[in-house]
């Protein structure tokens, strides 16, 4: 029994691990997207409130957070990464 529960704990580690790579991608394109004033695209808040719910959705229990918090989540993950680039 022991090798079918190490090569499940495997995948599920796996899994995992492509999940939080596919969520780093999507807060990476979403940075870098452009951003409009008009009503046929995202704004900055509207960007910013979906890469707080990408981020939080790392998180256990992360969707339970509201609206504005998770805009303000997003908006602090920003600037995170910026000090991080800075830094090195």
């Amino acid at each position: 029994m022991t090798p079918v529960r190490a090569s499940t704990r495997a995948y599920g580690t796996n899994a995992r691990n492509v999940e939080r790579l596919r969520l780093a991608e999507a807060i990476s394109y979403l940075r870098q997207a452009p951003v409009s004033t008009d009503a046929s695209a995202l704004t900055q808040a509207q960007v910013d409130s979906v890469i707080g719910r990408l981020e939080l959705r790392r998180t256990m229990l992360g969707g339970l957070v509201s609206d504005k918090q998770a805009t303000s989540v997003g908006l602090q993950s920003g600037f995170e990464q910026e000090r991080i680039r800075n830094r090195n």
